[in-house]
């Protein structure tokens, strides 16, 4: 009988060993890194009363601006498979594919810069990780065919922000402003003419003015009215609403 009863209990204490093994082994996997954050999302907003004509160029900008907690690694936010979906007041619709783009966030950086690379054809903004205003996410130049463009024309600009870093949130919206000329053509458009302004501080970057990031700062004289501005100074238009996004907790 005491064998028996000591060979149950090894039992007993083998299968409970195995049965907190398997738990182990079948417990749910950590997060990954590369899931912190991967989600598609889409702001929609209307331009003006005013038509554009052919020739004119409708600049497109985003901007993002972090939210809570700022990053304490360096952190980059990437924005890809990016379009524009043009609706006008008559139903007529078409679609423009953007370049990517991405926004360093850099511990230790003190100063911010946008470049367009060549090589990679996107856009690349690198900006100091303690930075909390506006800061360009993307941009996109339209050239008005000879149909021209109305008023009241519905745009959707859609597009996947991801990033490999957890723990952190931003804002992001869009604006769109007219020029009478601008860098390049539709089919050959030279961004790095542009001379985009990166953030909105006034004294971050080689602008040091109180012009909106995004701003077009080589052709600020060419600036009409339409789109989402009025002309004036208003040199990216007036925002759309703002989509808040989020990474995972770390």
């Amino acid at each position: 009988m005491r064998r028996t009863a000591s060979k149950s209990a090894a039992v007993a204490a083998i299968s409970a060993t195995a049965l907190v093994i398997g738990v182990v082994m079948f417990a749910a996997p950590a997060a990954r890194a590369s899931d912190a954050l991967n989600t598609s999302t889409s702001i929609e907003s209307n331009f003006n009363s005013f038509d554009l004509k052919s020739g004119e160029v409708v600049w497109f900008s985003a901007v993002a601006q972090l939210t809570g907690t700022k990053p304490t690694v360096d952190t980059n936010i990437h924005f890809t498979g990016q379009t524009l979906t043009f609706v006008e007041p008559d139903g007529t619709t078409f679609t423009k594919t953007l370049f990517s783009s991405e926004i360093d966030f850099t511990v230790g950086a003190t100063t911010a810069t946008t470049v367009f690379s060549t090589t990679a054809f996107k856009w690349i903004t690198t900006v100091p990780a303690s930075y909390g205003g506006d800061v360009f996410l993307s941009g996109y130049s339209y050239y008005v065919t000879s149909a021209g463009l109305p008023g009241g024309t519905h745009v959707t600009w859609s597009g996947t922000l991801s990033s490999s870093e957890c723990g952190f949130s931003f804002n992001w919206k869009w604006a769109a402003a007219v020029y009478s000329q601008f860098a390049g053509s539709q089919a050959a458009p030279h961004y790095g003419d542009v001379g985009v302004k990166p953030v909105d501080d006034n004294k971050m970057s080689a602008y040091q003015n109180s012009d909106h990031a995004g701003t077009p700062e080589n052709f600020k004289a060419d600036l009409v009215q339409g789109a989402r501005g009025g002309g004036g100074s208003n040199y990216t238009g007036s925002y759309s609403g703002t989509v808040g996004v989020k990474s995972a907790s770390c």
